[in-house]
């Protein structure tokens, strides 16, 4: 049981990994979210397969026999959850920011970075 529990534990932690890496990487977060790029060993799709088969055939070896249906449907629907979540922040990452919101974000930075100081001497001089 401890062999399968630490298994599951690696397979978790490389499904989290890949999916960090995925949605850190741009260009390959718009090729996923479109489905344009094939499958690769990157891929939080292959990971969470493979996280799958080890819960349904490992899971009747290591484990108790009768492992309960309902333990391993609520595992089952976590990592659909989590797919889906995945699935959405995809999207998010994937989508770019329209360049007038990037340009005010700036100029409002700018702004506030050259006039935070005289805020300050606002506040101290009423100390």
């Amino acid at each position: 049981a401890c062999q399968w529990r630490e298994e599951m534990q690696n397979h978790i932690i490389n499904l989290l990994k890949s999916a960090i890496r995925v949605v850190r990487d741009e260009e390959k977060a718009v090729y996923l979210a479109a489905a344009v790029l094939p499958a690769t060993d990157d891929d939080p799709h292959i990971y969470a397969q493979i996280l799958r088969t080890h819960l349904y055939n490992k899971s009747t070896q290591m484990l108790h026999p009768n492992l309960e249906y309902i333990e391993k449907s609520k595992m089952l629907d976590l990592l659909q959850a989590f797919i889906s979540y995945y699935r959405e922040l995809l999207k998010l990452a994937s989508t770019p920011l329209p360049f007038p919101l990037i340009q005010m974000g700036r100029t409002f930075l700018f702004l506030f970075t050259f006039s935070f100081p005289f805020a300050l001497v606002g506040l101290v001089d009423d100390i």
